[in-house]
């Protein structure tokens, strides 16, 4: 059942956190059943604006096989990364409702394009580079993204894949894609008819 102290309990877990509301909620939560009940009704707020005031000293370095570098360095903080790629987004005419796809290891880019995405309202899905042409489209088809982001391959260990082929079929295979931002992490070059990292990560708002 929900009673006042779940009331005090969830007011005070966001009152602690600094939880920012665009809209202030009329109720913290309401009804007779958890199953049931409404949170913080009413409200609204931005979740990559919440990430992001807690994240600026995290995302700065991330061990990388791939670069063959014990650390890989975010030059900028993220919140300016971020706030570039979501005016990338917008000079490519993508806003709330957009749909941006990842085709991506769990890298920095990855965390900057999702917050990025999340932070104008767009939606995200993601498929790891192990996946096969076919798997990626299969799973990514359905969710008719308008920006795909990314590499052209990967290092396991002493292993090379090249993942280029597959991101040209995948490419071809995702009918609605507007844009195709490539991030060099396995070649030095940018994807044929792709937007570079560097561009999109740089864009002045």
């Amino acid at each position: 059942m929900v009673d006042n102290r779940h009331q005090r309990l969830l007011g005070a877990v966001a009152e602690y956190f600094d939880v920012t509301f665009h809209d202030a909620p009329t109720n913290v939560l309401s009804g007779d059943e958890i199953i049931d009940a409404k949170w913080f009704e009413a409200g609204t707020l931005n979740y990559a604006q919440q990430l992001l005031s807690r994240l600026d000293g995290v995302l700065k370095s991330s061990r990388c096989q791939t670069l063959r570098r014990s650390h890989r360095t975010v030059r900028r903080r993220p919140r300016s990364q971020v706030a570039s790629v979501a005016f990338g987004f917008r000079e490519h005419g993508l806003g709330e409702g957009g749909r941006v796809a990842a085709y991506m290891p769990n890298i920095p880019e990855t965390i900057v394009a999702f917050l990025a995405a999340a932070s104008i309202g767009a939606t995200w899905s993601l498929v790891p580079p192990e996946f096969g042409s076919r798997a990626a489209i299969a799973r990514l088809e359905q969710f008719h993204p308008d920006v795909l982001f990314t590499v052209d391959g990967y290092r396991y260990g002493d292993r090379i894949f090249d993942k280029r082929q597959e991101v040209t079929e995948i490419r071809a295979g995702l009918k609605e894609l507007k844009l195709t931002v490539s991030v060099p992490y396995l070649y030095a070059e940018v994807l044929e008819g792709a937007v570079a990292w560097s561009e999109i990560a740089s864009a002045k708002s």
